[in-house]
């Protein structure tokens, strides 16, 4: 593929018309040799890519005030019933439950009132950034199910890396001793 077919064809996706040249010569077309030789001067080139940002950065901000009236619009009825549930509570014990399943000890273990605390104020700060902008919950939610799984990985890594060793040490006690 030559440099000049893959610049037509980028220089198309900005919508710029670059003619029919063919020509693999850049000082036959990159100077606007003449009206109508389907040249594309840089001048013209750098208006086209101007008015491009300019069009993509309103597009931006239409996006910005969608997500900022999207959840101006959620009703706190709305809001009570999405954080409804248990399902906080189980997410925001997420990290105490990975480490009670990789070191079995029990100070891991979270109480009834620390699980409802913690499910409480994980709600809040959900609706709170719902209320913000829900791309920071869909972020949020990412991010959590992301660590869930890989801490759910992890703690099974580690459970056969032990259970290896177990073995090894086990197979060497019970290995006669020998004196070389």
């Amino acid at each position: 593929m030559s440099a000049r077919g893959a610049l037509d064809r980028a220089l198309a996706r900005l919508g710029v018309n670059v003619g029919d040249s063919e020509s693999e010569n850049p000082a036959e077309t990159s100077s606007g040799g003449g009206a109508g030789d389907g040249a594309v001067s840089f001048e013209e080139v750098r208006k086209e890519a101007k008015k491009n940002r300019v069009r993509a950065s309103g597009l931006k901000a239409n996006a910005d005030r969608a997500a900022s009236s999207a959840a101006a619009e959620i009703s706190d009825a709305d809001l009570d019933q999405l954080f409804q549930g248990e399902q906080w509570e189980e997410v925001a014990a997420l990290y105490p439950q990975a480490r009670f399943a990789m070191t079995g000890d029990d100070v891991f273990q979270l109480t009834d009132a620390q699980r409802r605390m913690l499910g409480a104020t994980m709600a809040s700060t959900m609706r709170m950034l719902l209320k913000i902008d829900p791309r920071y919950v869909a972020l949020a939610v990412f991010t959590i199910n992301y660590g869930a799984i890989i801490t759910g990985m992890e703690a099974r890594h580690y459970a056969r890396v032990s259970a290896e060793k177990a073995r090894v040490v086990a197979a060497r006690r019970a290995a006669p001793a020998t004196d070389g």
